[in-house]
């Protein structure tokens, strides 16, 4: 396995990061809120009961205190740790590093939310894969570090200084991102890619530092995982969208780690000025979604705000990053309504775009999406179990239905750019059943 897949399978366990969340709530009666969680890799914990403590050789009366314990880490953690408290000062005075070398190593996966197109079309994603070496911390605790026989000491070196960044983030963070955003916003899934390009795109962008300053023969976070993206599925794209495309946000806005908290106290407020930085706080587009169950058995249930950044990654396995770049950039607002009867479930993607040639950019990318990754059948699509439609509603608005058979087909949608309203059919005739995921 040659160097560079051991330091993307060792990213890999990244997504494990500590540092605070989004997503997870569901509360129907306010919109827009969550539908999913955040992407996590899980892994064993290293057993840290019978670590053995390997002092450090330091000059007398060290600033930082480092205890590393229990196997050999290949590389000094007295520097990385010091280099990233310099550049990120905090009131940490003492860091715990617990070492873990493994002869073989695995982590799972998973996408936390069960209820989206992105899991619907990346379900085969969620699979074991074996890790070459990784780096997890447990919040406010100590870095634990496990790695293979093989893993570079320059990958290891590179990850241990964003566990430490984490290590060292400010609790008070979170407190300034809801006071900026607004809770109910950061609940949802591009709230939470907000959250996200931050919580994780700072301490990636802490390590770039570290590595162009201290490894510049070998690449660094953000180039270990912009030289794979293109052969990430849409699951793994979403684990490592705040440490790739959070992190380029970041190169582009600041010029040094010690700006990290002028962007908390003035943050993107969507990710699609996450992901155009150069267009500064473009607000969202008006867009008002109603449904109208007065005549039916469907109720409604979650609503959500899924983004650009969404959009995009849904969109790239199967078009490539840069026409799924070009599909998403117009994103203006989106909402989603969830609809439920009994088992059966339906959703209503609703889809607002800056302007007319944006929207039809989307429409024909997204049928080419369907075209791949579905069976077209009758005028509309089919996969897993679940029926898919592409409505034109407006100049710049465009529908995604999808979910159970019976609602997509009985489904209608009217309105004009910034007003939609969606009904239910008023019973489901289907044969087919789409259970409930999640």
């Amino acid at each position: 396995m040659n160097r560079l897949v051991l330091a993307l399978v060792l990213l890999s366990l990244l997504a494990g990061c500590s540092g605070f969340s989004g997503g997870g709530t569901t509360a129907p009666t306010v919109e827009p809120t969550a539908t999913e969680t955040e992407a996590t890799t899980q892994t064993t914990a290293p057993d840290t009961s019978t670590a053995t403590t390997r002092p450090n050789n330091t000059a007398s009366e060290p600033r930082l205190a480092v205890d590393v314990r229990g196997d050999e880490l290949p590389v000094e953690a007295r520097p990385v740790a010091e280099y990233v408290q310099r550049v990120q000062p905090s009131n940490v005075s003492s860091v715990t590093v617990t070492v873990d070398r493994r002869e073989n190593m695995s982590a799972v996966a998973a996408e936390g939310g069960t209820s989206g197109l992105h899991y619907v079309f990346g379900r085969t994603e969620v699979t074991t894969f074996p890790a070459g070496g990784g780096v997890l911390i447990g919040s406010g605790g100590p870095v634990n570090v496990m790695y293979g026989p093989n893993a570079s000491d320059s990958v290891i070196a590179n990850v241990l200084a964003h566990e430490l960044s984490h290590r060292y983030q400010s609790d008070g963070r979170r407190q300034v991102l809801l006071d900026e955003i607004g809770r109910e916003y950061l609940q949802t899934t591009d709230g939470g890619g907000v959250q996200r390009a931050l919580v994780e795109g700072g301490p990636t962008y802490v390590a770039d530092t570290y590595a162009d300053e201290n490894l510049s023969e070998s690449p660094n976070l953000s180039e270990e995982v912009a030289a794979r993206w293109d052969d990430f599925g849409i699951v793994r794209r979403v684990m490592w969208s705040g440490h790739y495309l959070g992190a380029a946000y970041l190169h582009q806005r600041i010029d040094s780690p010690q700006e990290l908290d002028e962007v908390y106290a003035d943050p993107p407020r969507t990710t699609e000025q996450v992901l155009h930085p150069e267009r500064g706080d473009e607000p969202p587009r008006n867009l008002t979604v109603t449904a109208n169950v007065s005549a039916s058995a469907w109720e409604t249930g979650r609503r959500d705000v899924r983004g650009e950044m969404y959009t995009r990654i849904l969109l790239g396995p199967a078009l490539g990053s840069d026409r799924a770049a070009e599909a998403a950039a117009g994103w203006g607002m989106d909402r989603e309504l969830v609809f439920f009867q009994d088992s059966d479930q339906g959703h209503a993607w609703v889809l607002r775009w800056d302007d007319a040639a944006n929207a039809t950019e989307f429409e024909n990318a997204f049928r080419e999406f369907l075209d791949q990754r579905a069976n077209a059948t009758n005028g509309r699509w089919t996969h897993d179990g679940h029926a898919f439609d592409l409505l034109r509603v407006s100049d710049e608005t465009v529908v995604v239905l999808w979910g159970d058979a019976g609602f997509v087909d009985g489904a209608t949608v009217t309105g004009d750019d910034g007003s939609i309203t969606v009904t239910p059919p008023a019973t489901n005739e289907s044969v087919r059943r789409v259970p409930v995921l999640g």
